[in-house]
């Protein structure tokens, strides 16, 4: 058929990939996504919250999949010195023995 339709030339392997994506998210979003996380530091639950509220409904898992191939899945990927940068905070307990942990050994 290919041949027919369009002589020798047509017989040369073609690229296997899909000449369109329909379900790809568009670069608009996309771009919300690495700004989000760039200037916010917002997780991939957040983005995709702040995403649905502006219309575009994507799961967590994909969002989190975009961070991945963009190389921001991580909180020390976003500065250039690779330091973690998270800021520490003082852990409160509610009442006595609120942050107590037990390792329970089975005996016998």
């Amino acid at each position: 058929h290919r041949y027919r339709d369009d002589g020798i030339d047509a017989l040369q392997d073609r690229p296997s990939a899909p000449a369109r994506r329909p379900s790809r998210l568009p670069i608009e979003v996309l771009a919300l996504i690495d700004a989000w996380r760039r200037d916010r530091k917002w997780s991939a639950r957040r983005i995709a919250l702040e995403l649905a509220d502006r219309g575009h409904h994507y799961c967590v898992r994909t969002i989190g999949r975009w961070l991945q191939r963009l190389g921001i899945s991580r909180r020390r990927d976003l500065d250039p010195t690779g330091e973690n940068n998270r800021e520490t905070g003082k852990i409160i307990a509610r009442f006595p023995g609120h942050m107590l942990h037990l390792d329970v050994k089975k005996v016998g």
